[in-house]
């Protein structure tokens, strides 16, 4: 989270913005992790919220049925909602930080993806997304790294012409 630091951290509204991003991945982790997480006998789902869908423990443990369908889809707006709403913490930054938070945030929401696609196989694997579509967020951000770094080569060089 050290690369997410504002120019102050005093700045109001920064550190809410930054516990959106950990309230979303952190959800999002949950999850993706389930098939990990009950062959190490944990479950991170509340009992409510199990309770809410009609699934029990044994049903997220490996069945494929409408509640736990429902269950997964459920806790996988609740993660992209919150990733979503992340997006704000950019206008904290200072630009050269901005794409990487941007990325971090777009492999996330990518992952999500992946996770929604995966449906009830999430409870035998993690999902992950194409490598395809992590290498084109990841060259968009870098392409906006390098530009930004052209534009301050620009304002900084001495030997073109006024």
């Amino acid at each position: 989270m050290g690369a997410l630091r504002a120019p102050s951290a005093l700045v109001r509204g920064y550190r809410a913005a930054c516990r959106t991003y950990i309230d979303g991945s952190q959800r999002l982790d949950f999850v993706n992790d389930l098939a990990e997480d009950l062959s190490d006998g944990r479950l991170t789902i509340p009992q409510d919220t199990l309770a809410r869908h009609g699934v029990t423990r044994t049903d997220v443990q490996a069945q494929d049925t409408p509640g736990v369908r429902a269950l997964l889809r459920h806790l996988l707006q609740e993660a992209r909602t919150a990733l979503a709403a992340s997006h704000c913490v950019t206008g904290f930054l200072p630009p050269a930080n901005r794409p990487f938070v941007r990325a971090l945030i777009a492999l996330e929401e990518a992952t999500a993806d992946a996770a929604g696609a995966k449906g009830p196989g999430l409870l035998t694997a993690p999902a992950r997304p194409a490598v395809s579509a992590m290498l084109k967020i990841l060259i968009r951000e870098y392409r906006h790294t390098r530009s930004l770094r052209r534009s301050r080569a620009d304002r900084y060089d001495c030997t073109r012409p006024e």
